[in-house]
């Protein structure tokens, strides 16, 4: 977790203009009932990323792992009722921004009584 938090302090002084945006793995927050969970630093990268409601069941989505057709697509299968023309201009119109994205991981061994 060490090499995390370096790393992520040397992409914030290469990039000082660029937002921090955690993004939280489904396992930290999945037990229910509690008003605070327990994560851990994971890795980060300077990404470029932008928000898209429609696209599958996450509304972001990362330029390094989706080509326009793979977005295309994933619009189309999440809501049939749209065209192939319609959802082509959703993806021409995505603001795509460069951050910083953190990820934060569930704890797995991290904690341990000493």
């Amino acid at each position: 977790m060490q090499e995390n938090i370096k790393n992520l302090l040397k992409l914030m002084n290469e990039n000082p203009t660029l937002e921090v945006i955690p993004m939280v793995d489904a396992n930290v927050t999945a037990p229910a009932g509690f008003d605070v969970y327990k994560g851990s630093f994971g890795e980060a990268a300077v990404v470029e990323f932008a928000y898209c409601p429609e696209f599958e069941s996450t509304d972001v989505v990362r330029r390094t792992d989706f080509t326009d057709e793979d977005i295309v697509a994933g619009i189309i299968e999440n809501d049939d009722k749209l065209t192939e023309d319609e959802a082509w201009i959703i993806v021409e119109g995505l603001e795509w921004k460069k951050v910083i994205i953190l990820y934060i991981d569930d704890l797995k061994n991290e904690c341990k009584d000493n």
